[in-house]
């Protein structure tokens, strides 16, 4: 429920978080996307496709 609650809130510990509040951390994809956002993850990201 807390995972649900961050992601809905951008609260979510991932890239688009990491660029706003915490810049020495790297906002880039695993897959290479320069910056991993919700919607990437949810409808983009090749590492995610066969939870899809």
């Amino acid at each position: 429920f807390s995972r649900l609650v961050q992601c809905r809130t951008g609260h979510a510990f991932i890239g688009q978080y990491y660029e706003r509040f915490v810049p020495d951390e790297s906002a880039t994809c695993c897959c290479g996307e320069r910056l991993e956002t919700r919607t990437h993850i949810l409808q983009d990201c090749p590492l995610y496709d066969d939870w899809r």
